[in-house]
């Protein structure tokens, strides 16, 4: 079943024009209505003082009807999100024309009204209102069709990455797999109740391994996902393995694609804990700070600070950090070390629970 992030993402991935609600959309256009504002002045034969003056007027104007029109779209975007591009395009286009309008009509009676009707083009009520209607439709569709090339080229690179990363993920060696089977088939005879609730956490990592790479999950269910895949462990290396998990204080709802943490785990098993036939520890403490969740794995290391000549090819590694860049756009880290005798991976990453404001 499609959770209620997931749909949210789709629902969002349909509207080609972006969040004019966010801040940094709306510094584009306050800067693009400034060059063009340099352009309209630098376009006339003008003295230096004169073009200042114009320059000046012409800013106030284009800033205003760009505020204006990005507070418009900020509102109407929810609302046309669902439609087809074509209507969204006509739907901002006309709209930023009413914009436009209303602001030329402004503008003009109230210089009128207040006498300073001199800093006004020399040309009629008409004249001045269908030129700005112009000048406004040409920058609109030419902003438009910007905004619709980087939202395909945006869906294009996404596409190649989430390619690349059910690539990667298809050839991850679950090693899990072929511990868990044999640690079932053993309980079987031994304990055949165990056996049953081992089978069914172990169904849920499997389940949880084949899941598309865009799906989203929580950070608590990956959490629980994790102590299940340790449960499965425990049973198959006894004593061998001690685990010390620190979590308090952290929002479960924070989103995170699926298994981040599991390959992570297994990786600690199989080269700090298997190796050594004294066993090992591992840590895992999860913390949050400022908005941003840290989430530290470190494992003993057999003796001589070795991974007792098991060479990992790094795919779970690159798995993780691709798909964490691909969610976060560049805002996720995953750095791993060796330190007196232990091996340490951190992974961090902003906490988002809800991906429509992204």
């Amino acid at each position: 079943m499609e959770s209620q992030s997931d749909k949210r993402i789709r629902e969002q991935d349909t509207c080609f024009l972006p969040d004019f609600c966010s801040i940094q959309v709306v510094f584009s256009l306050v800067l693009m209505g400034e060059l063009l504002a340099v352009i309209l002045v630098l376009s006339k034969p003008l003295s230096p003082i004169d073009s200042w003056r114009n320059l000046g007027m012409i800013s106030l104007f284009i800033q205003w009807v760009t505020l204006c029109s990005a507070a418009m779209f900020c509102l109407i975007r929810s609302k046309v999100m669902h439609w087809n591009n074509a209507i969204t395009a006509s739907i901002a286009f006309f709209a930023m024309l009413l914009v436009t309008a209303f602001m030329s009509e402004a503008a003009f009676w109230t210089l009128q009204t207040i006498g300073y009707d001199k800093l006004l083009p020399k040309m009629g009520h008409s004249e001045f209102l269908f030129r700005n209607i112009g000048v406004a439709s040409i920058v609109c569709a030419l902003i438009l069709r910007y905004f619709y090339i980087q939202d395909q080229w945006k869906r294009q690179t996404k596409a190649e990455m989430e390619s690349r990363i059910q690539a990667l993920q298809s050839r991850i060696r679950p090693h899990f797999l072929f511990n868990s089977m044999n640690t079932i088939a053993n309980l079987t005879r031994s304990n055949p109740r165990l056996a049953e609730e081992v089978l069914e956490d172990f169904a849920d990592l499997f389940r949880a391994s084949l899941v598309q790479a865009n799906t989203l999950t929580t950070l608590g269910e990956e959490i629980f996902i994790s102590k299940q895949y340790l449960n499965i462990e425990a049973l198959r290396l006894g004593e061998r393995l001690t685990m010390e998990w620190s979590d308090h204080k952290i929002p479960n709802d924070a989103l995170l694609p699926p298994l981040i943490f599991q390959p992570l785990l297994e990786n600690a098993i199989y080269h700090g804990i298997e190796p050594n036939m004294e066993g090992g520890t591992i840590w895992m403490e999860i913390t949050h700070d400022d908005g941003t969740l840290s989430v530290k794995i470190t494992n003993t290391l057999p003796p001589g600070g070795e991974k007792a000549n098991r060479k990992g090819n790094q795919i779970a590694m690159e798995n993780i950090k691709q798909r964490m860049l691909a969610v976060f756009e560049g805002e996720a880290k995953l750095t791993y070390k060796a330190l007196n005798n232990t091996y340490q991976v951190v992974l961090t990453f902003p906490y988002v629970n809800d991906f429509s404001l992204c």
